[in-house]
């Protein structure tokens, strides 16, 4: 799933601000229109956002926040001249001058969040001045596509009402079971800890951060330095025997930690550990009960540290290698996701330990996550300490907040704020504005900080506000309670909201009462899921490419008379590749991959893309052509970060614990790698993707750098003198290299002469390419200026690929 605001910089995106700090930079909420409560207390199923300016004049456009199909067009009515003393248009708010703009799009989303975890939902712009021309119903629309202009919102311009909405049975998917049946934390705390605590989260999502549930009675450790005995073979130089030597080593062990009387220290209260990985670095914050940080520092290892000290995102490689060198597979694993969630576990996973320093109410200490009474989650499963829920209490189907959730909440905070007025005197039962404190106060309480922080993470069921059917019956109460029953009054209000409502026509095949989900939240949450549709993965592939033809020339020198192979690097392609069906086989084991080797930033992903592409010859196969007539035969290259060489295919067979592998079983297990029905041709590849490390050169590490991309013209030779660009970087040369050139990622020249990474500019072709579709950053135009939204002669597929 790739999800971005509806609001997106006129210019080029700030690289080191996180996704978050980007998300909330161009979703500015109004004062008015929040969500899921709004004025009268009635329920707003979505968020009144500002359009950022381009200048002092201009707004930047709405956008598509993902690919999808446009299920509705509203053409907006144009605002008529009300100055010369005629009667109020309905869509001047309550017969007021305040306009009402009623341009609206739905586009309807069909994607995936996780293995079998197809999802289908709904996006509504809404107070849209103007629509795009190619904005058509039926039509395809691409993430970052323009919608149209924003509108006003009670005459005040650039405004929009954004919503997202979808049924019962999507919901629970996106959610998943714990959360969405886990008793409502607000209503029933015990109910809720004890439906997450009984098990542990799902696995066919798993994204973010991982969670850990450590209970009262946790046993404590402390690293100690023991010293034990070693046997190792030791060779006579003379006679040639081997005789078997035992040395002394010290080794960092975690010991229980005792209290006085003997018995081991325990953590103390139930609390929640949260593991983040960020740029290399490891974070472990904790959490009491509540969600409340743990008073002291979370513990954090930067990606900088040896293995020797700490366990961090870039060393995980080498980390499992020595904690799990029966198994590294299955330990690099645990270190990531701080459970096995593949189908390659220890031989007795109980018996398996994994120490790490987390926070406790008694200090900093070590705790073995992988105990059984440990529970373990990622953001997937949208855990009830970090403010997810669901409400769904209020059923009688008008447009009024009635839930006891909800009016819990806010109660708590209503009261609070009586006591305070009560004990300064200043609370009593007057009339403001028509209105009584208890309603000010009321509405007050609905808006502070803390309300609406509690209720920002919930998905609500309640009907929706877009629809006339049985007007009076829903919205009676506010004729009665707002406006005394005063018919004028209440006329206005209904045509003004009857002039705005949709539904009835815009046929979303959903249930009128159905689940909206926190705007802002949701796109902030699935930017860190990283799970690609196979039609996303399809649209990496660039549909048209530069391709870099290496021809042999051969000359003979005149004195030694032997032969000398040259490269000529001038002649280019510009031609389409025939092959993306690859990617129904290999999509799904290929989004584990990438999920098990942390390549899961749009960033990671385009610099792991850029090089695999390419490799396989545009995605088309998973072994080298001619292969067999290489100096390095059998071992050519085989998956889709090929490997290459005896060593390498050895390496792999280590890490996943095939040590005593037959070597007559070699070439049986060379083949697995080029079979595209299994996980191997593209589990190899991850590995290979981190194996790197070895090297200290760490390929997510480079792809984490800023990406400054730099333009470059070349002439074909086949069309000839056809004048195409590619886009490289720094960065993607770092990471390419590291891939393929180890000895050569400090080199500046990185993609001229007879040095040059072999097919760079056909690598950054595809990088380009997955940047367009993985990111919002801009391209450089013919002054380096970033103002392109796509590669010059970059031609997009379609939605399906």
């Amino acid at each position: 799933m790739i999800i971005s605001p509806p609001f997106l910089p006129d210019g080029d995106v700030d690289q080191n601000q996180s996704s978050d700090v980007f998300v909330e930079k161009y979703m500015q909420s109004t004062g008015d229109g929040k969500f899921p409560v709004s004025d009268y207390f009635q329920w707003h199923g979505g968020v009144h956002l500002v359009a950022p300016d381009v200048d002092s004049k201009t707004k930047v456009p709405v956008r598509a926040i993902a690919d999808g199909k446009v299920l509705y067009v509203r053409q907006p009515t144009p605002e008529p001249d009300n100055k010369a003393g005629t009667v109020p248009h309905p869509q001047n708010h309550q017969g007021q001058e305040d306009w009402c703009d009623n341009g609206c799009v739905v586009i309807q989303h069909d994607t995936e969040i996780g293995e079998d975890l197809p999802v289908t939902f709904y996006s509504i712009y809404m107070h849209l001045k103007s629509i795009e021309a190619t904005v058509i119903k039926g039509s395809d629309i691409h993430r970052k596509g323009k919608i149209g202009q924003a509108g006003q919102i009670y005459g005040t311009d650039g405004q929009i009402h954004f919503e997202i909405i979808a049924d019962e049975v999507n919901t629970k998917k996106f959610i998943g079971d714990l959360a969405f049946t886990a008793p409502s934390y607000y209503t029933n705390q015990y109910g809720c800890e004890q439906a997450f605590r009984a098990q542990s989260g799902r696995t066919n999502a798993c994204f973010g951060s991982m969670y850990f549930y450590v209970p009262q009675g946790a046993s404590i450790y402390e690293q100690s330095i023991v010293e034990e005995d070693k046997v190792v073979p030791v060779k006579n130089k003379r006679t040639g025997a081997v005789s078997n030597k035992i040395i002394k080593v010290k080794k960092t062990v975690c010991l229980p930690k005792k209290q006085d009387n003997g018995t081991d220290l325990t953590v103390g209260q139930n609390i929640y550990v949260e593991m983040a990985f960020d740029k290399g670095k490891c974070t472990f914050t904790s959490y009491d009960e509540d969600g409340n940080p743990l008073v002291g520092d979370p513990v954090v290892t930067k990606g900088d540290s040896s293995y020797s000290d700490v366990v961090h995102e870039y060393n995980l490689y080498k980390a499992s290698l020595a904690l799990y060198p029966s198994k590294p597979t299955a330990g690099f694993e645990l270190l990531r996701f701080g459970r096995v969630i593949g189908d390659e576990d220890f031989a007795e996973p109980a018996t398996v330990t994994h120490f790490r320093e987390i926070q406790t109410a008694k200090g900093k200490y070590w705790v073995d996550l992988n105990k059984s009474y440990i529970k373990k989650y990622s953001d997937a499963d949208f855990p009830y300490w970090k403010g997810w829920g669901v409400v769904s209490d209020d059923n009688d189907g008008d447009g009024r907040c009635d839930s006891l959730i909800i009016g819990s909440i806010v109660l708590a905070k209503e009261q609070d704020e009586k006591r305070k007025m009560s004990k300064y005197g200043g609370y009593g039962k007057v009339m403001v504005n028509n209105k009584t404190d208890d309603y000010l106060l009321k509405c007050n309480a609905l808006a502070s900080e803390t309300v609406q922080k509690k209720i920002k993470r919930i998905f609500y069921k309640f009907p929706t506000e877009w629809s006339t059917d049985k007007f009076d019956e829903r919205y009676g109460w506010i004729k009665k309670d707002y406006f005394s029953n005063d018919d004028k009054k209440f006329a206005n209000f209904k045509a003004h909201v009857q002039s705005l409502a949709f539904w009835d026509e815009a046929g979303i095949p959903i249930d009128k009462n159905h689940w909206h989900f926190p705007p802002i939240e949701f796109i902030k949450h699935f930017r860190k899921c990283s799970w690609l549709s196979k039609y996303e993965m399809k649209q990496l592939i660039p549909k048209n490419i530069i391709r870099e033809q290496k021809k042999t020339k051969k000359t003979i020198n005149p004195t030694t008379h032997k032969a000398k192979y040259v490269y000529d690097h001038t002649e280019y392609h510009w031609e389409a590749p025939l092959g993306k069906d690859l990617i129904n086989d290999i999509y799904v084991n290929l989004n584990k991959a990438l999920r098990k080797y942390c390549i899961t930033t749009p960033l990671r992903m385009a610099c792991f893309f850029g090089n695999a592409i390419q490799e396989t010859g545009w995605l088309r196969k998973l072994e080298e052509t001619g292969g067999n007539g290489k100096s390095y035969a059998p071992w050519y290259g085989r998956g889709l970060l090929q490997l290459t060489h005896e060593d390498n295919y050895q390496a792999y067979w280590k890490f996943k614990g095939l040590n005593t592998i037959n070597p007559a079983t070699y070439a049986d297990f060379r083949k697995l790698l080029q079979e595209k029905t299994i996980k191997e041709p593209v589990d190899s590849a991850g590995f290979y993707w981190v194996y790197q490390d070895r090297n200290s050169c760490v390929p997510n590490a480079h792809a984490d750098e800023s990406h400054d991309l730099i333009s470059k013209t070349i002439t074909t030779t086949t069309p000839k003198g056809l004048s195409k660009k590619y886009y490289k970087s720094i960065a993607f040369w770092k990471a390419a290299a590291a891939v393929n050139l180890p000895g050569h990622i400090s080199r500046t020249d990185y993609d001229e002469g007879k040095l040059g990474l072999n097919g760079f500019p056909d690598r950054c072709c595809a990088y380009a390419s997955c940047l367009s579709i993985l990111t919002e950053m801009k391209f450089p135009d013919t002054q380096g200026n970033k103002t392109l939204e796509l590669p010059e002669n970059y031609v997009p597929r379609g939605i399906k690929g």
